[in-house]
């Protein structure tokens, strides 16, 4: 079996990169199902609303008292901006402590790795210059 070549970064460090997908993948679901279940909302209102003014204007009242209201739209917008502006923030604090962890990680590995290299140079050199004597 062929021997595969190491990665630039140790393993840590893409099982943190996953992580970090995934997070940030639940929090866009979380999101999406928000938002779902508002336009449902939307919807049943509006068609609540559709059915009242109809009735009155088949029962022959004054349609124009009954207009629709802007109330069910406010209602979304507020409700939109809520959802997307929680799901902007908790995506913003997943990235940022992920992140923060995988620079730390690889601040730890670049140290152990500089002070593996002049060791293994050292090492390298000694053994050139002892076939070439």
């Amino acid at each position: 079996m062929p021997k595969l070549p190491q990665p630039a970064l140790p393993s840590p460090n893409y099982e943190q990169f996953i992580t970090l997908y995934q997070q940030l993948g639940q929090h866009i679901v979380t999101a999406m199902q928000r938002l779902s279940e508002l336009h449902l909302q939307l919807g049943r209102e509006l068609l609540s609303d559709l059915s009242d003014n109809h009735g009155r204007w088949l029962a022959g009242k004054d349609a124009g008292l009954y207009s629709p209201t802007l109330e069910p739209w406010q209602h979304y917008q507020q409700q939109l901006i809520d959802i997307l502006s929680m799901a902007h923030s908790n995506m913003l604090q997943t990235t940022h402590e992920h992140l923060t962890a995988l620079e730390r990680s690889m601040e730890q590995t670049g140290k152990a790795a500089s002070n593996a290299v002049p060791r293994a140079s050292v090492q390298t050199t000694v053994a050139t210059s002892a076939t070439h004597h």
